[in-house]
């Protein structure tokens, strides 16, 4: 059984993974329930999230003016800390992917999105190595685990970040003595 398992072990101790996460785009949305241009501006966002909804999701802020909003209520606190991080001046405002885009909620289309929607969310590479001596000794040698994250940028750009995790490791098979 002993030789089966080591035998699994060295099989699999060398592998590589790839993955790849599809990305959604993500809006934050301020808007106000007193607020003209809101009214007229909502119903075409809401039409265009849900009729993307693998490809774009939503929050949506409740400022305190420019009049009353009793949704504000309910979190002003949070509200006011994404209006004074964006620096939000009026509504309503949308908000893409952190600042790609930040400004008129008219500002942007569908186009907008499908331009982020096609940038990769992330792209892992794993590699383990060097797991196993060979047996009946303790198991001894090195994990290594390289992880490699590769992101487009919209202007063509390849930004890579290699993380490389290196640790001796030492398995017993039994006790010591």
């Amino acid at each position: 059984m002993k030789k089966i398992l080591l035998s699994a072990i060295l099989l699999f101790a060398v592998t590589a993974i790839y993955s790849q996460s599809q990305r959604l785009v993500i809006l934050e949305e301020f808007t106000q329930a007193s607020c003209g241009p809101c009214a007229s501006v909502n119903p075409t966002i809401e039409a265009l999230l849900n009729s993307n909804p693998t490809k774009i999701t939503s929050v949506w802020y409740h400022t305190n003016w420019p009049g009353y909003d009793p949704m504000n209520l309910h979190n002003p606190n949070e509200v006011a800390a994404r209006v004074g991080y964006y620096g939000v001046t009026y509504v309503p405002w949308s908000v893409l992917d952190g600042n790609y885009y930040s400004g008129s909620a008219t500002g942007w289309n569908i186009n907008t999105v499908n331009a982020r929607y096609a940038v990769p969310f992330i792209s892992l590479l794993a590699t383990v190595t060097g797991l196993m001596s060979m047996w009946p000794r303790p198991a001894r040698g090195t994990l290594g685990l390289a992880f490699q994250s590769v992101v487009n940028s919209p202007e063509g750009l390849v930004t890579k970040l290699l993380i490389e995790l290196k640790n001796t490791v030492l398995y017993l098979f039994s006790e010591p003595g």
